[in-house]
């Protein structure tokens, strides 16, 4: 009777480690945030975040189809700062599981329109989640992480590329 316990265990486990290997999401998405060097309190600026899709995958869109799970970005601020909005591109619509679907290909870019109520240099968190899919199967979903330092205080806004701050393809 153990022996059969042992073996039926064993089994299950060999299973359960042989489907997660195959649930393992590949890295296929890259992020990198340009913001501004400076911007001023009170006034509306913007953190761009570029998403990198690589090919043959795709993520489902922000508004996806029935039972795909967003790609959703979320700024972490402090009370401070505010996050006033989020623009998301245009989706496009590819045939899936045999339903037309709207998700996100290649190269795009997502904007996070925020405002501070008062001067400093602030770190921002800044997380992308995502449910990823090839032509024949979708991944569970996952999360990109980064930050962006914004320095608010000046008049002038001028855009810069966040060194360093990529996360994604490795």
């Amino acid at each position: 009777m153990r022996k059969r316990f042992g073996t039926i265990f064993a089994l299950a486990f060999g299973m359960a480690l042989h489907a997660n290997a195959q649930l393992a999401q590949p890295h296929f998405v890259k992020v990198s945030v340009q913001n501004p060097k400076t911007a001023a309190v009170h006034k509306v600026f913007q953190v761009k975040v570029q998403v990198i899709i690589a090919p043959p995958y795709h993520i489902q869109a922000h508004s996806p189809a029935p039972n795909f799970i967003p790609t959703v970005l979320t700024v972490k601020t402090p009370p401070y700062l505010h996050v006033e909005k989020i623009l998301y591109p245009p989706a496009k619509s590819i045939r899936f599981a045999g339903q037309q679907i709207p998700v996100y290909e290649g190269t795009i870019t997502v904007e996070a329109l925020l405002k501070a109520d008062r001067p400093g240099t602030f770190l921002l968190p800044i997380v992308l989640r995502y449910q990823g899919c090839n032509e024949s199967t979708c991944y569970p979903p996952t999360e990109l992480q980064t930050k962006t330092k914004i320095v608010v205080g000046a008049t002038k806004v001028s855009l810069k590329a966040s060194s360093g701050l990529e996360r994604g393809l490795k």
